[in-house]
């Protein structure tokens, strides 16, 4: 009977042990990150390293473009000519490219002598004149606008003489922008090109079939393309700095003295009518550029708070899987 007493209570004993143990097992195993979880944080991981990995070029590029002369210094020991492993003959970039740029209003007696004398003087200087235009039919109302193109070791002297053609100069105006990062930027370019050219070309040599041929040359076409535009863009920038502008703005001397001052009725009237004219263009082309962008900006904003919202529910949901444990059972 004894025996009998004893075999019950070990036998209600053990279940309730068994189910113990169970629970806790349970509450382990639901304590653990499951493995759709873990797949999600190494995607993430992923994407985070792809963004890196792209946005690196473009940050050296920019710092590059921030300080230039640093980044000579560095590329001073592959500047001093020759070619490379490709044959591809070196680049050598002379620091600083600055495009130099300025213009000048004059009063003058005649704007039409005045403009011929600047015509002059661009050839004295090896320079050229590139576009001319003269307004107003009576001398005292006529005005002109001559565009100069001198070279820019001669800027500065070019314009002293401009000043000594007018009677009267009422604004001037002088700016240099230093372009030595676009310069290096499309100068790396048209290297990058000329060494996949070289490479296209060593592929077409050993291309058998017809099919891989016109693959091969379809792409050296479009490597080529690319070579013409880049080439015409750095000699069109080279021209820019080595060729300066100099813009000069013409008018008749309408002056009424009264009591020694100068009065200049008509002048003052046709600067504020073309003050007024260049306004209500800005105006008119603020409003057309917010009018046709517009919805792009509405579509930005629209993708921006879809994917902040879909990275706040991501995190939340990456945050109970892995950080917050399931509750034991009792």
């Amino acid at each position: 009977m004894q025996a009998g007493k004893r075999r019950a209570f070990w036998g209600r004993a053990l279940p309730e042990e068994e189910s113990s143990v169970n629970t806790n097992v349970v509450a382990v195993k639901r304590s653990r990150p499951s493995k759709s979880a873990l797949v999600i944080l190494l995607l993430v991981v992923a994407l985070i390293g792809t963004i890196i990995v792209i946005a690196t070029p473009n940050l050296l590029r920019s710092r590059i473009a921030a300080d230039p002369a640093r980044y000579a210094a560095l590329q001073a020991p592959s500047a001093e000519g020759g070619a490379d492993r490709a044959g591809i003959p070196k680049l050598v970039v002379d620091f600083r490219k600055v495009v130099r740029t300025g213009s000048l209003e004059l009063e003058v007696k005649d704007p039409v002598e005045t403009a011929e004398a600047l015509r002059q003087l661009a050839a004295r200087e090896h320079g050229y004149l590139e576009s001319s235009n003269v307004w107003g039919a009576s001398d005292s109302l006529q005005t002109a606008h001559v565009t100069l193109r001198v070279p820019a070791e001669r800027f500065d002297a070019v314009r002293l003489e401009v000043r000594k053609l007018g009677v009267r100069m009422t604004n001037e105006r002088v700016e240099s922008k230093d372009v030595t990062g676009e310069y290096v930027d499309l100068e790396s370019s048209l290297r990058n090109y000329r060494a996949e050219e070289q490479q296209y070309l060593e592929i077409m040599k050993r291309a058998g079939a017809v099919k891989d041929t016109l693959e091969v040359a379809r792409q050296l076409a479009e490597v080529r393309g690319r070579i013409e535009r880049t080439q015409g863009q750095w000699k069109l920038l080279g021209q820019q700095v080595e060729m300066a502008t100099l813009s000069v703005s013409l008018r008749s001397q309408s002056v009424t003295a009264i009591g020694g001052v100068r009065w200049q009725p008509l002048a003052r009237i046709r600067m504020a009518l073309r003050d007024a004219a260049q306004d209500l263009a800005d105006y008119g082309d603020f409003l057309i550029l917010v009018l046709f962008r517009l919805p792009v900006i509405l579509l930005w904003v629209l993708t921006l708070a879809a994917m902040a919202a879909l990275g706040w529910k991501l995190a939340r949901w990456l945050w109970r899987k892995l950080f917050v444990a399931a509750p034991a059972l009792a």
